[in-house]
């Protein structure tokens, strides 16, 4: 599977997730709204001014409470799904071609690289896949010497399965896979919370 195709699966798998939250929210509160007319009508039939003001306080009660465990239930829900789903995403780019992986390597890298010298850490295993001084002088000859990077002797060489963290003096950049799929799960639980919490 493609990296344009793995992103695209998690987008789309994500705005799956949101709607499925944002359908099952309101029915819910639809569900405890209507529990509540029950409690509200026999509180009137007991003592109609007393009842309505207590049937309204039960029934705001009701519906903040039952909101923000619900809320609480959908968000870890959520959050086991999205962790299998990016578990599975990072297991695919591990396995992406390696026409494809040089491609957008070397794309990536002259879309963050800082002007001078800079330095790259790669993966362990795509530094023992490739000819990594060929690798670097062909990225270096297409920046046209305007920027450069050499191999860093970083130690997270050993920690990150793809991509590179592009460093210069006390910056740097991370692209690592991931890093890139833990800023798009950050996003798609942002979007998820907002829709669970905002009534509550």
């Amino acid at each position: 599977m493609a990296l344009k195709d793995i992103l695209k699966r998690i987008e789309q798998q994500s705005q799956a997730d949101i709607a499925s939250v944002n359908k099952e929210a309101k029915e819910k509160c639809a569900a405890i709204s209507k529990e509540t007319e029950g409690i509200i009508r026999e509180l009137k039939e007991k003592n109609r001014y007393a009842a309505s003001l207590k049937a309204k306080k039960t029934k705001e009660y009701l519906l903040q409470e039952a909101r923000i465990k619900m809320a609480q239930e959908k968000l870890k829900k959520k959050g086991e799904v999205l962790d299998s789903i990016f578990k599975e995403s990072l297991d695919r780019l591990e396995k992406i071609a390696d026409k494809e992986y040089m491609s957008w390597m070397g794309k990536a890298i002259s879309n963050v690289i800082e002007p001078g010298e800079n330095e790259i850490v790669l993966s362990q295993k795509f530094i023992r896949s490739i000819d990594t001084k060929n690798f670097l002088e062909t990225i270096n000859k297409k920046l046209e010497n305007k920027s450069w990077v050499k191999l860093s002797k970083d130690t997270r060489t050993e920690e990150i399965k793809g991509g590179f963290i592009l460093k210069k003096r006390k910056k740097e950049i991370n692209c690592s896979f991931e890093s890139l799929l833990e800023e798009k799960r950050n996003d798609i639980k942002l979007k998820i919370s907002q829709i669970l919490f905002k009534n509550s």
